[in-house]
């Protein structure tokens, strides 16, 4: 094959990928990696904050994540309760952008509960909620499901499960990066290891980002540091986007001593393949808290050394690995 026929179809590769990409609306990924709508790569790096119970816009926490650097909040939204109204949904997305974090908005309702993952999609798929994430759509990921499932429901059942809610929600108008949570209390880092390409295949914006929660202490499951190093390789060798989306300083906090979670070990393996993570919680009552539970100030560490190593401290913290692309956060038309 000559030069100049090389030339041609690698342009028209091009033109094809370029167009592919044009037809989204916002942030999309490509390979195992997220980039904005301006062609950025985000490396998502942020909290969880469990804001619906009392602070429901985010008004006071969002302000105090912020001040870490974070590009992103894992914003916990449950319909059981408090029962959020579509507007409190639109508040919510708006003020994360407002303090330039990505949301990643997320249905608690189905956590260890397979039967409910169809709940959480009705819901997504409801006119007025769409209407809603289109809106925010150029800086929005939608986390279908938290950790839908309390065991191995195994590949075939997941698929099928997923290429459903999939579907669904692009039918209805979702563009948006769709997030899906392992099972197993998010645990079985296998289940999308596993199922990662075929449900981008199924995909029509092959738009997915897969999500592992490490809940396992250093001597158990997935808590080794040889496990550690398998899942991390594993999502690299298999080139699908993945992300940590829950750990924390130990498995119990009962017995947080001897159910140590290996953090440190796992965020500088992260880091060093460019892999996103968020920690379990900014504001809470138990140990996995970052800040003390009222208000939630930053600067206010709980749990030491915990709460500001994560945050601040340590050399792959929030604060000093945390990016944002210069196009990441444009004004939301109201």
């Amino acid at each position: 094959m000559n030069r100049r026929i090389i030339f041609i179809i690698a342009g028209i590769l091009l033109i094809v990928v370029t167009g592919i990409r044009a037809q989204k609306p916002g942030m999309y990924t490509d390979g195992r990696h997220l980039y904005t709508s301006a062609g950025e790569k985000l490396i998502l790096k942020g909290f969880n904050a469990m804001i619906v119970y009392w602070d429901i816009h985010g008004e006071i926490n969002f302000p105090e994540i912020e001040k870490t650097g974070a590009n992103s909040v894992r914003i916990f939204w449950k319909l059981a309760d408090p029962h959020p109204e579509p507007a409190d949904l639109d508040k919510v997305l708006g003020n994360s952008l407002k303090h330039n974090m990505i949301p990643i908005i997320c249905l608690w309702d189905a956590t260890g509960n397979w039967s409910k993952l169809q709940e959480c999609v009705d819901y997504w798929c409801s006119p007025e909620i769409v209407l809603i994430l289109q809106k925010y759509e150029k800086n929005l990921i939608v986390n279908i499901a938290n950790e839908a499932g309390d065991k191995a429901v195994g590949d075939e059942v997941f698929i099928a499960a997923y290429t459903d809610a999939i579907k669904r929600m692009r039918r209805a108008g979702i563009r948006t990066p769709l997030m899906i949570d392992a099972d197993q209390w998010g645990r079985n880092a296998n289940s999308v290891l596993n199922t990662g390409n075929q449900l981008l295949d199924i995909d029509p914006d092959r738009n997915l980002i897969f999500s592992w929660h490490l809940w396992d202490s250093v001597n158990h499951g997935t808590g080794t540091r040889e496990e550690i190093d398998r899942i991390i390789e594993t999502a690299v060798e298999r080139n699908i986007c993945f992300v940590v989306g829950e750990f924390g300083p130990c498995e119990r906090c009962e017995n947080c001593a001897s159910t140590r979670i290996n953090w440190e070990y796992l965020i500088e393996k992260a880091f060093k393949h460019e892999i996103g993570y968020m920690p379990w919680v900014w504001r809470w009552t138990d140990c996995h808290s970052c800040v003390t539970n009222i208000p939630g100030k930053f600067g206010d560490w709980a749990n030491e050394p915990w709460g500001e190593s994560i945050s601040v401290g340590h050399r792959y913290s929030i604060k000093n690995t945390a990016e944002k692309p210069k196009g990441m956060i444009t004004p939301v038309d109201q």
